[in-house]
């Protein structure tokens, strides 16, 4: 039998081709090994991951990852994924679809920890990173708050009952990120207990007060009189000055101003005057 004998010739085009031979020998270049998927730890899920479960639980791994990489210590994206699968969940799960929703804060505190830790290398591409991601945080929570049409007036109340600051600036960064998804998710009410509500009022006229002593302490240096009750400032001028001393309590609007000034019993100011101007014909 010749060799030919052994082989059954077949068109180019074809998709079969039947070897007489026992055995057939294949050389090639590429090799291509499928891996079997891993079975899922964890079968029953009562309350998988929402959407909005994922997309911030994604938004934080993005964030893990380019911190890393600003801290010459870069871990991929994958590798993020599964150590949050062994060490923030203990293993328990092996993908993001076996994450119960009570396990969400756990989670991104993983996360946000992992993130503290790699700021702490002292880079100072993280650094700049981190007071533009705050100053964003804060930009974000301004823009939401006013969408959903609330004011100033109840943003700020709202913050000195829950966290007793004022200025976001003063926030660490678990209460910014904590203030931010709770301003972020779904309606937020602002919610304020009757007996808990600040006084903004006596908080601005302790701020007036102590503006008072200091402008009164300059005009008694200059051997200029002083007098609160015709004041030589416009109600303008002196919403300038307060909100440049205290910021926190007057970046408001002129009209919220204006409500401020006809409560408080402290002065007076006289309309179309200017700063400099006696306040006595």
């Amino acid at each position: 039998m010749s060799e030919s004998d052994n082989i059954i010739k077949f068109q180019l085009n074809a998709k079969m081709a039947f070897v007489k031979s026992e055995k057939t020998y294949v050389r090639s270049k590429e090799v291509n090994v499928v891996k079997e998927k891993e079975l899922p730890k964890r079968i029953k899920v009562e309350n998988p991951l929402t959407k909005q479960h994922r997309e911030e639980l994604n938004y934080w791994i993005n964030e893990w990852v380019t911190t890393s990489n600003l801290a010459k210590k870069p871990i991929a994206y994958g590798k993020a994924y599964n150590k949050l699968y062994a060490d923030g969940l203990d293993g328990e799960v092996n993908g993001i679809g076996q994450i119960e929703q009570s396990e969400f804060q756990q989670c991104v505190s993983f996360i946000q920890q992992r993130i503290r830790v790699l700021e702490t290398v002292g880079n100072k591409r993280v650094m700049r990173r981190k007071a533009d991601y705050r100053s964003s945080r804060i930009t974000a929570i301004h823009t939401r708050c006013k969408e959903l049409g609330v004011s100033d007036e109840t943003r700020k109340a709202y913050q000195l009952y829950r966290f007793k600051k004022g200025s976001m600036k003063d926030f660490t960064d678990d209460e910014l990120e904590e203030y931010y998804g709770y301003v972020m998710r779904g309606t937020p009410r602002f919610f304020i207990p009757k007996k808990a509500a600040p006084s903004v009022q006596k908080d601005r006229e302790s701020a007036l007060l102590i503006l008072l002593g200091i402008l009164e302490g300059e005009a008694i240096s200059k051997g200029r009189q002083f007098n609160r009750q015709a004041l030589s400032y416009r109600k303008e001028e002196m919403l300038n000055l307060l909100e440049q001393r205290e910021p926190d309590l007057f970046d408001i609007s002129l009209d919220t101003f204006n409500e401020f000034w006809d409560m408080q019993k402290h002065c007076k100011a006289r309309s179309g005057r200017k700063p400099g101007q006696s306040a006595r014909r």
